[in-house]
């Protein structure tokens, strides 16, 4: 399984059993064009959080998993 490495602001949900992180990157294309994205990450726990608030900025390593669905905007 892939490991991966985010760090952003976190927004702590009201269950703090997850935490939302956008994660700034910038993208390069081949002609040199180079552009700033945003990632959104949900990161999941066990039990409660105590330790992680609305708005603290963190650096958190993990296992990466995904869930496909489909999505309709």
């Amino acid at each position: 399984m892939a490991v991966v490495i985010i760090n952003g602001e976190a927004k702590v949900s009201e269950s703090r059993k997850s935490v939302t992180i956008w994660e700034d990157f910038i993208v390069e294309y081949k002609d040199g064009n180079k552009f700033e994205r945003k990632r959104k990450w949900t990161v999941w726990f066990d039990q409660p959080i105590q330790t992680i608030e609305t708005g603290d900025w963190v650096e958190l390593k993990g296992e990466l998993s995904t869930k496909l669905e489909t999505y309709e905007k």
